[in-house]
């Protein structure tokens, strides 16, 4: 069924969007990481999810934010257990 009455979220939401952030997420795949794993593509799928949704700030802003976020530091023994 296929309503003609506006919708709430008729302004915010958009096809477009997905489009796009699905453009960014092969993009980054395709041009900086050639190839993920399984283990981390959830850890892929977050980074470049929040830097999307971040893209309207600056890069200096973006890191102090991204740095807020950290929980300390990650040793790469417990990356790949």
């Amino acid at each position: 069924m296929v309503s003609s009455a506006p919708s709430a979220f008729a302004d915010y939401f958009h096809t477009n969007s997905i489009e796009g952030a699905w453009s960014h997420i092969k993009g980054q795949i395709y041009r900086v990481d050639h190839r993920i794993s399984h283990k981390h593509l959830g850890n892929y799928l977050s980074e470049m999810t929040w830097r999307y949704n971040h893209c309207e700030i600056g890069n200096g802003t973006r890191m102090n934010a991204l740095l807020g976020q950290s929980q300390g530091r990650l040793m790469y023994r417990e990356l790949i257990a």
